[in-house]
């Protein structure tokens, strides 16, 4: 976490990520800790060094008030070899931090276990180096395999201009490298262009190079230059003193070409010329903006120191003031506490009065309360049986409801009964009317179709069907005078149960309003016999309480008295607090007066934001000239390389001039001097293409050499100074080595961490 109580420089910073907590109110923490917990293994506090000298010592102050003064920080004295064992260490404190061992001079040490510093470092691929073993010597540059030192007593080159001279060389080296590939590529992509025009020569002339270069051997005739022009007669092959049309053409086009490629190389040479004074102007404005940062942080490092220092005055003066309001209270206390004393002595006399007044209404009180809770049991017991008996009237009253429910019922089903046999007995009747008018008819003989033997039988059958008839309507009314008997004996029987049904509803009703004014009468009684009970528990409460204030009026009146001392003690402190306070108050807002002026450090920031803005317009100009440089590179490419397809073209042209006059001798000529032009483009490829080589080698070596001044330059800014007070009080040495071996081989008390 931060440390807000002694934030200092790259402090801010770390601070500025987590959240902050003050140096002493963690020493506070780990002590009660282990005041806590007296048994437990030690604690190891690793101190993230960031500050100055002085808040160093302030460290260490804190550290010795803190867990010195309770024995809980163990001190290393003389180290030895033999580091102590936990179990001596129970209840202890150790300190891990840098411990100057005198090897970078004075109390200097290489700070160097900080993980968020090491997040950007590129470590070097050479894995033997190490930087720390240069921070002691005197180191004028690099090269790939490490650091070139000066003799003894040569003056020291500071590590910002190792490694200046490190990139320049660097940047020198891969602008050499870079143009040597550009070369190459440009000789190789003019072999081909060449050895392709050649090849289009030799396949007009129908002959290889090396037929071509027989033939010309066995005539005995010496090769010319490329572009001396020859004529042809009855004698040979002459050379002409003057070009005809086409060959002077293709020689005037050819220095064009050629001085369009010097053209495109120049361009090229200044573009590159301008890409490097634009990559130091970008450089040098990184190196400017960096200076500004730092300007404009430790600006805001000095603000901040002055705003705490004020903000601390102002707390120191607000503190002091309310110390002032606590010195005055405790004052009016000491009044209060006096007045509260005569109070106790006047209270303390009419206490005994108060008290057996309150005992003889308790008892007054008690004895109504029982007597009306009697009554209100009584009444309760009474109303408790009417609502027995009204229960049981009830439900008599219901049952005899039933009962006429059931009988109406029976009544019913007789009546219905009777409906259902007066019923069957009329039909019947009307079965047997129709019966005997059948058999009068039929014994009259009036249908001539029956014989009278015929109609005596069927008269005999119809005979005997309405004597069925008539028995069955004797059978049905025999049993509706039956029913009606039986309905008559429910309908009597039904008059008799609602008489008792309305006798018993009076009585039900008249147990009722009884139960209900018995009820009544209760709730009465127990709302009299609580209020009776209330006013008793109060009547004891205040009983009570005139008894406790007079068995404790003498216990109130010391206490009291002990309460004015201990007020008039408050009062004294706390006006010699306000003192102290108000002298301290006084003495920060002196403080706070002298503290750092801001307007060097303004100054130094609009000097730093001026060298900036000059950068940036040295960079913006360098920008805009690399990119002229570069157009103007491109159009020469394009120009050259529009010239060489021209003259191709122009020399192909000659050629088939050269043919169609039968100047056979002249191409052959032609061709073998575009052979021989294609192979010393050759030779020159393959020669700049070891110089491409050895200069890339060279730039590789000088660009390993820079990441080495990377490296050192990195170290050596975090060589910071130790107060010795710190060093005294830290037992574990933090380092932090990329090479195991050379970190074994340190004393025990160095903690290596990866």
């Amino acid at each position: 976490s931060g440390v807000t109580s002694f934030d200092d420089s790259a402090a801010g910073k770390a601070a500025s990520n987590s959240s902050s907590l003050a140096f002493r109110d963690v020493m506070k923490s780990v002590s009660y800790f282990l005041l806590s917990k007296p048994d437990s293994y030690p604690i190891i506090l690793l101190i993230e060094n960031h500050c100055s000298l002085r808040f160093q010592e302030r460290m260490a102050t804190c550290i010795e008030e803190v867990l010195g003064k309770n024995d809980q920080l163990y001190r290393s004295g003389n180290r030895q070899d033999l580091l102590p064992s936990p179990a001596q260490l129970i209840g202890k404190v150790v300190i891990k931090c840098k411990i100057p061992d005198g090897t970078l001079g004075s109390n200097m040490v290489l700070n160097d276990d900080f993980d968020d510093e090491l997040r950007n470092c590129t470590p070097p691929v050479d894995t033997d180096y190490d930087s720390e073993d240069d921070l002691t010597h005197n180191v004028v540059g690099f090269d790939s395999k490490g650091s070139i030192r000066a003799p003894e007593g040569k003056r020291r080159v500071s590590a910002d201009a190792v490694f200046q001279n490190a990139r320049l060389e660097s940047l020198e080296a891969n602008s050499a490298a870079r143009n040597a590939h550009e070369q190459l590529t440009d000789l190789r992509r003019r072999a081909k262009q060449s050895q392709r025009h050649s090849d289009a020569l030799l396949r007009d002339v129908g002959m290889t190079y090396e037929e071509l270069k027989k033939k010309r051997e066995e005539c005995g005739d010496n090769l010319v230059e490329e572009g001396t022009e020859v004529e042809l007669s009855s004698d040979g092959a002459r050379v002409k003193e003057s070009a005809d049309h086409a060959l002077e053409i293709a020689r005037a086009f050819a220095e064009s070409v050629e001085d369009s490629r010097l053209l495109m190389e120049a361009a090229n040479i200044e573009a590159r010329s301008e890409e490097e004074i634009f990559e130091l102007a970008r450089e040098e404005l990184a190196d400017k903006e960096a200076v500004l940062a730092e300007a404009e942080e430790e600006l805001d490092i000095v603000s901040s120191r002055n705003r705490e220092a004020a903000q601390i005055a102002d707390r120191a003066l607000a503190e002091a003031r309310m110390n002032a309001e606590f010195a005055e209270n405790a004052a009016k206390r000491v009044v209060a506490v006096k007045g509260l004393l005569s109070k106790s002595h006047n209270q303390a006399v009419s206490s005994e009065t108060v008290a057996g007044t309150a005992d003889a209404e308790a008892k007054i009180s008690e004895k109504r309360a029982l007597e009306a809770e009697k009554r209100a049991s009584r009444a309760r017991d009474e109303a408790e049986k009417h609502r027995l008996k009204a229960e049981e009237e009830s439900k008599k009253e219901d049952d005899l409801l039933m009962e006429l429910d059931a009988e109406q019922e029976q009544l019913k089903l007789s009546q219905d009964a009777v409906d259902a046999a007066r019923e069957r007995a009329d039909t019947c009747v009307e079965k047997a009317d129709q019966l005997t008018d059948q058999i009068r008819m039929v014994k009259s003989n009036e249908d001539p179709d029956l014989s009278i033997e015929e109609s005596s039988m069927i008269a005999s059958q119809k005979t005997k069907e309405r004597k069925d008839h008539i028995k069955e309507m004797e059978d049905a009314l025999t049993e509706k005078l039956a029913r009606e008997a039986s309905a008559r004996k429910v309908a009597s029987k039904i008059d008799e149960t609602r008489r008792k049904v309305d006798l018993q509803a009076k009585v039900a009703a008249s147990a009722r309003r009884n139960y209900d004014h018995s009820t009544s009468i209760a709730d009465h009684l127990e709302e009299h016999a609580l209020e009776e009970r209330e006013a008793a528990n109060l009547r004891q409460l205040a009983r009570e309480r005139a008894t406790t204030v007079l068995l404790t009026s003498d216990e109130v009146l010391l206490s009291t008295e002990a309460q004015l001392a201990e007020a008039q003690k408050g009062a004294a402190e706390a006006s010699e607090a306000a003192r102290a306070s108000r002298e301290k108050a006084d003495r920060l807002a002196r403080e706070a007066d002298n503290v750092q002026h801001l307007e060097p450090f303004q100054v130094e920031v609009e000097m730093a934001t001026e060298i900036r803005d000059q950068a940036l317009a040295i960079y913006e100009s360098s920008k805009t000239s690399r990119d002229e440089a570069s157009e103007r590179a491109a159009e020469a490419k394009r120009v050259h390389e529009s010239n060489c397809i021209n003259l191709a073209n122009l020399e192909r042209d000659a050629m088939a001039e050269l043919l169609q006059k039968q100047s056979q001798d002249q191409a052959e000529l032609l061709a073998i001097s575009s052979c021989e032009n294609a192979r010393a483009l050759q030779d020159r490829a393959g020669e700049q293409r070891t110089k491409y080589i050895e200069l890339n080698g060279i730039a590789s070596d000088k660009s390993a050499a820079l990441i080495l001044a990377t490296r050192y330059r990195e170290k050596s800014k975090r060589v910071q100074p130790i107060s010795e007070g710190l060093a005294n009080l830290t037992l574990l040495h933090s380092c932090k080595f990329r090479n195991w071996a050379k970190s074994s081989k340190f004393p025990c008390y160095s903690v290596h961490a990866w």
